[in-house]
């Protein structure tokens, strides 16, 4: 990206922090100039049931956006979810969201973001909410690198550690992590869950190794909210189409929605 438009993207940014957020985010934004880096600040949101923490200004403002005003995961239930597997909580605002749609579900969380993490945990620390912090996979054996641009709290990629065990040198722009992996039979059995009603998956392209072998799980699945990532990992949405091609199919916004028949009215 060059520097134009990373600076049109900064100021698009700068710009829905006031616009979303008003005065609290105007102030915030203010602040973070002064000390150069994003300020942590509560903001109020009646659909994410009260007060949530977000980073001003970061990628928080647009996932807020995504959820809140573009209404991401907004559909016409058709059930009640008693159970839901949310993979890339990123800081918990689809959390919130699910938790104050469905007071009486669960929402098992999977994040592998360590900055992400405690912000993620702060924030769902009031509804019936697991956190672990992990990058999911097709097993829960491997360690895996996670890298994403420096300064970014979206967008960061999960990997199989290179042979070599070093990051390497022309990616001091990134920060690189090792994370261990977890599995959905893992999250299935230690949680004690038999069906997961709602498997919202936003993993930046590891979707592709998720649904490679899902054989053990996918049965259990009765609804998947995804967003594909075909550009971070070539394939993630034939892998993932081919597994769900037997579920009615929509998409809506960013997200492909799956679902069994009867869960929706008017979809």
């Amino acid at each position: 990206m060059n520097s134009m438009k990373k600076l049109q993207r900064r100021f698009k940014l700068y710009e829905r922090c006031v616009r979303h957020h008003g005065w609290v985010g105007f102030k915030a934004l203010a602040k973070s100039f002064l000390i150069r880096r994003p300020v942590t600040t509560r903001i109020w949101a009646d659909e994410l049931g009260g007060w949530v923490s977000v980073r001003i200004p970061s990628s928080d403002v647009l996932v807020y956006r995504q959820i809140v005003r573009n209404h991401a995961y907004d559909l016409p239930y058709n059930f009640t979810p008693r159970t839901i597997v949310d993979l890339g909580s990123n800081v918990g605002l689809s959390v919130r969201y699910f938790a104050r749609r469905f007071p009486d579900c669960r929402v098992i969380c999977v994040e592998a973001d360590p900055e992400n993490v405690p912000l993620l945990k702060k924030n769902v620390a009031d509804v019936n909410a697991v956190v672990y912090h992990n990058a999911v996979w097709s097993d829960n054996q491997t360690v895996l690198r996670f890298t994403k641009p420096r300064g970014d709290n979206w967008g960061g990629t999960a990997s199989t550690v290179p042979s070599d065990n070093t990051a390497s040198t022309e990616q001091s722009n990134l920060l690189t992590v090792d994370v261990q992996s977890i599995s959905i039979d893992q999250i299935i059995t230690e949680q004690s869950i038999d069906t997961i009603d709602i498997l919202k998956v936003d993993i930046e392209g590891a979707e592709r190794e998720l649904f490679a072998n899902p054989a053990s799980w996918i049965d259990r699945v009765r609804c998947v909210i995804v967003e594909l990532h075909d550009y971070n990992s070539p394939g993630a949405s034939d892998a993932v189409m081919s597994v769900l091609k037997d579920k009615r199919h929509k998409k809506l916004g960013e997200n492909e929605v799956f679902w069994d028949e009867g869960m929706f009215t008017g979809f």
